[in-house]
């Protein structure tokens, strides 16, 4: 028998394998702060994440919504499963990892300039052009009450994670010159009250005041500015794991099923993807 076939004959076996075990095992990767806000999110809602339509909650973050998006999708497709979590804090690892085979799938969406083809990505989870950011500072800042210009604006120290580099990406096409770099998301808001940046760059949180309440205080957008993202953002599944095409099909099939109950729509509002109340604030343009 040649080896390549009796390579697939092992791979199908496996895969049935899974598939009658109920629920079987998913192994994903990603963040353990991002789990343990996903964990809390369910059970803030009652404990099942398939009862949830109602998605606001304190631990609304676009992070913990994808992954409760990623359980309802997959269940929603037909599979009867329980996350076999693996944590790490590496975002580089942790891409490297699902492509590798070594995980089945990444724990959150990603922008699609990450995907290759050792990966399947899935429906948009995020469509081009709908995620929008906001530059951040603590409530106390007297930066608040400034006007700020184009020109203002473009200069000023804004601080990202040093592996978001679609947001360096994004930041830099845009005009600004001066972006400073975190270790660490979880230290971008402490860095910023300690005066090393002069902004946060985040997504707009679903609440009157667009506040993000963190330990050291509330920070609040400065007004009227925000940046528009025009990358997709999909869900990743390894190629090289013997459950991908199961577990593709599955994801695009619930995908489907949360578009069509308007629970994508409800979800991307409740982590603050979608948020009417900057709609009409002025988006900094491409730099020419």
């Amino acid at each position: 028998m040649k080896k390549s076939l009796w390579i697939a004959l092992v791979l199908l076996f496996q895969t049935s394998v899974f598939a009658e075990q109920h629920p079987f095992q998913i192994s994903i990767i990603g963040d353990p702060i991002v789990y343990q806000s996903y964990l809390q999110l369910v059970e803030e809602k009652g404990g099942d994440p398939m009862a949830i339509s109602d998605y606001r909650s304190s631990y609304s973050f676009r992070p913990s919504i994808s992954l409760l998006l990623l359980k309802q999708a997959l269940t929603l497709g037909g599979l009867d499963f329980e996350f076999d979590f693996v944590a790490s804090t590496t975002p580089a690892r942790n891409i490297r990892m699902v492509k590798s085979g070594s995980v089945l799938l990444l724990a959150s969406d990603m922008w699609i300039s990450e995907f290759d083809n050792t990966v399947n990505r899935s429906l948009p989870v995020v469509k081009k052009g709908e995620l929008t950011k906001g530059f951040f500072v603590h409530e106390d800042s007297p930066l608040l009450e400034r006007a700020w210009s184009l020109t203002d604006i473009r200069e000023a120290k804004v601080l990202v994670e040093k592996t978001w580099y679609n947001d360096i990406e994004v930041l830099e096409a845009h005009g600004f010159s001066n972006i400073q770099f975190a270790n660490r998301a979880d230290a971008i808001l402490t860095m910023v009250k300690r005066g090393r940046a002069d902004f946060a760059f985040f997504e707009f949180p679903d609440n009157q005041q667009l506040a993000i309440d963190h330990p050291n205080g509330r920070f609040l957008p400065i007004s009227d500015w925000r940046v528009n993202f025009q990358q997709s953002r999909h869900f990743m599944v390894s190629k090289n794991h013997p459950l991908s095409e199961m577990v593709s099909e599955a994801l695009d099939r619930g995908m489907i099923e949360l578009q069509e109950r308007g629970s994508l729509q409800k979800a991307l509002e409740a982590a603050g993807v979608l948020n009417p109340r900057v709609a009409a604030w002025q988006a900094v343009p491409v730099s020419q």
